[in-house]
């Protein structure tokens, strides 16, 4: 995949910014210097500094991601995804928000996180618990809880697992599409939009 490395000179200390793409139908592990531990699934971007702020740890982020966070109480790990701040103290979770995708979601498998969603001017915050499953339908502004036995779970970067929890088919096959690098075409229109 490519990297791209951007210097940026803040008070007398050279920060560097790392940009890592994920190709489609690949996954990417990164580390990053708090010792926090990325799994990227394909199609995803993240790009982090050469060393963290003083007062937070901020990447920013499109695409999904498992996350293994270090634990920093006083230094809060926040991914930015376009209107979406997800804020972490240490975990581990699976944070899904592609781009051209209409759902985010948000799934706490360890630990606690805290889901900002930006909205038309106004902000709204969501505390999760182990099990949590957070889905956000964008254009809709739609936002709904459910509960997930972690125990049955499996990552995507363990064994190209694949979960979908009641979203369209259209998403489904999105998805589909950047996992396996492939075009998919749905010719119903009532399938496209029935949830599985």
């Amino acid at each position: 995949g490519a990297s791209l490395l951007l210097s940026i000179n803040k008070s007398n200390s050279e920060i560097t910014w790392s940009e890592v793409n994920v190709p489609l139908g690949q996954t990417r592990d990164v580390t990053l210097p708090d010792g926090s531990e990325l799994v990227l699934n394909s199609g995803s971007r993240v790009t982090f500094p050469s060393k963290f702020a003083k007062k937070s740890r901020d990447i920013f982020f499109d695409g999904e991601v498992y996350a293994s966070v270090a634990k920093n109480p006083k230094k809060p790990f926040i991914i930015h995804s376009k209107g979406i701040d997800v804020r972490v103290l240490g975990t581990t979770f699976d944070f899904k928000s592609y781009d051209y995708a209409n759902y985010a979601e948000l799934l706490l498998l360890e630990g606690s996180v805290q889901m900002e969603i930006e909205k038309d001017g106004s902000n709204k915050t969501y505390l999760l618990t182990p099990g949590n499953l957070l889905q956000y339908q964008k254009d809709a502004g739609i936002i709904d809880r459910k509960s997930i036995n972690v125990d049955s779970y499996k990552p995507f970067c363990e064994d190209r697992a694949i979960h979908f929890y009641n979203i369209p088919m259209k998403e489904i096959a999105l998805e589909l599409e950047k996992r396996f690098d492939t075009r998919i075409v749905i010719r119903d229109k009532k399938i496209e939009e029935t949830k599985f």
